[in-house]
């Protein structure tokens, strides 16, 4: 055999066996389809049943940052049966027909139930005030009550009603408050 044969089939052979430790350009596109694939479902698994953000696309690269966001806002939520409070306590009336000048009650962006609030005279079941239903992170002011109050300073109650999805009450929490009727 001549050298230049010898040194040929010695080359080639190595070329053979570099080429079967080497890896296919389709070997590696699939193991990248594969765990990105595996990341998707668990991004996907994690997130089940839980609200995302509109407009989140959910990629390898930030699926970390995501999973740490929704654990941040799920921990700045109200814990169920409790409620955020986010109202004043001191309602101004011009007359018993008037609009508030002041009256605010909101349901906190933080809290987990839609709510709605009725009014009631300290001492009295008589309600002067039902609200409608008041969607959480949504608020009410330019209140105007239902009942004609005289002139003076009245001590009430305000009790907000939690509610569920069909709109039944499920607790309710009572706060003070006092309203002036200035005429």
């Amino acid at each position: 055999m001549s050298r230049d044969k010898a040194s040929q089939r010695i080359n080639g052979g190595a070329n053979t066996e570099s080429r079967k430790n080497r890896k296919s350009p389709l070997m590696i596109i699939i193991v990248v389809v594969a765990a990105l694939a595996v990341v998707v479902g668990i991004g996907i698994a994690i997130f089940a049943g839980k609200k995302i953000e509109p407009n989140v696309v959910v990629t390898p690269d930030n699926i970390e940052d995501i999973i740490a966001e929704a654990k941040s806002k799920e921990e700045e939520r109200v814990p169920v049966g409790s409620y955020e409070l986010n109202m004043n306590y001191n309602w101004s009336f011009d007359n018993a027909k008037a609009a508030s000048s002041n009256a605010y009650v909101g349901n906190s962006v933080n809290n987990s139930n839609t709510v709605y609030f009725t009014v009631t005279l300290e001492n009295s079941e008589d309600v002067i005030y039902k609200s409608p239903f008041i969607p959480v992170g949504s608020h009410m002011e330019n209140i105007t009550l239902d009942s004609n109050l005289g002139a003076g300073v009245h001590n009430a109650v305000v009790k907000y009603h939690l509610v569920d999805e069909a709109y039944k009450d499920i607790s309710s929490v009572s706060v003070a408050v006092t309203i002036t009727i200035k005429n």
